[in-house]
């Protein structure tokens, strides 16, 4: 998933990997805890996600992603979502 949505939207790979952990129902907060970053982080990297896949809040984020022809796991992973495991 990673590598599709580095492609897809020019992202950096950590940028991909927070775009890919909101798009499985993750959290800023379990990104940032399990990067061992801070919150702060992990908002500055949602705003250039933001700017590159031309999305304004998380949730239309979050809905741009889903539509995309990735199968996505979000909904039957317990715990942190697998782009951070």
């Amino acid at each position: 998933h990673v590598e599709q949505l580095r492609d897809w939207f020019d992202l950096t790979p950590t940028e991909a990997r927070l775009a890919a952990v909101l798009a499985e129902g993750g959290s800023l907060d379990d990104f940032a805890k399990a990067r061992g970053v801070s919150v702060n982080a992990g908002r500055f990297l949602l705003k250039g996600i933001f700017s590159k896949t031309e999305t304004s809040r998380q949730a239309q984020l979050v809905a741009k992603l889903r539509s995309t022809p990735i199968e996505w796991h979000g909904d039957a992973i317990q715990g942190l979502p697998s782009p951070i495991k």
